[in-house]
């Protein structure tokens, strides 16, 4: 499943370092050396982000650790390791680091959101719709919130919050694929499967990539009988890395109760 994570980056800092460095806040006592720290650690900060976009988490890591350790109240810098830390299935660290963060930055919305979903893969979904919904309070554009929030919802089958969640990130980005899909299978929760169709077709459109729609537009051809554009699906998803046997027995199972 495709990762929905906000990496922080120098741009959140600047305008405040700047005014820092133009002496506009009396009250910080900020000497030359502290303040190439400062920038030391947004440089190696960046460049974990870099590294962490081309799936060199290992290495993404070494960055932001460099990064605490010249400022250890760097609260980006701990938001995006425990991106990393999440990436390599290590959740309890990346939760660990999200609270640091918040603890840190408690107006940070990305670390809430980020958090939100660590908290989902541990299936701990109602501390995942706690922080999205603190997340979205704090962001009302965060459009990664309310899809962090939909999963969650469509997890609980609570399906018209899902699908209210998922339209408001749609919304807010028309390109998230992965939207489309998870509000496609509300709709189909819902019994509304025409509306799912255009979603899974949809989400395919924009990423030819996501295994998971094929996936969903396969079992939904097969619920309106329409078994030779499953066939298709099914192919497109095989190999795209779906395991076949447990597709093909999900169909199975649906033609049975046609």
């Amino acid at each position: 499943m495709r990762r929905t994570f906000i990496l922080c980056n120098l741009a959140m800092l600047l305008l405040s370092l700047i005014l820092l460095m133009l002496g506009c806040q009396p009250q910080a006592t900020t000497d030359e050396s502290g303040i190439e720290s400062m920038l030391e650690a947004l440089q190696h900060n960046e460049l974990g982000i870099q590294l962490f976009k081309e799936g060199q988490y290992d290495e993404a890591i070494t960055e932001f650790n460099k990064a605490i350790e010249l400022d250890p109240k760097l609260a980006m810098a701990y938001t995006n390791r425990g991106s990393a830390y999440h990436e390599k299935g290590e959740l309890d660290k990346a939760i660990g680091d999200f609270y640091i963060a918040i603890e840190l930055a408690p107006e940070l919305a990305e670390a809430y959101s980020n958090r939100a979903y660590a908290y989902h893969e541990k299936g701990e979904l109602d501390k995942a719709i706690a922080d999205c919904d603190k997340a979205i309070e704090l962001d009302p554009e965060l459009v990664e919130a309310y899809s962090n929030r939909g999963r969650a919802y469509l997890v609980k089958h609570m399906f018209d919050k899902a699908i209210a969640d998922c339209s408001k990130a749609i919304e807010l980005n028309p390109e998230l694929a992965m939207a489309y899909n998870n509000r496609g299978i509300a709709y189909i929760k819902t019994g509304e499967t025409d509306k799912a169709m255009a979603d899974f077709t949809k989400a395919i459109e924009l990423d030819p990539q996501l295994v998971l729609a094929y996936a969903n537009r396969a079992l939904t051809y097969t619920l309106l009988g329409m078994d030779t554009e499953a066939k298709q699906d099914i192919e497109h998803a095989v190999a795209l890395g779906f395991d076949r046997a447990t597709l093909e027995q999900e169909v199975e199972q649906l033609k049975q109760m046609r």
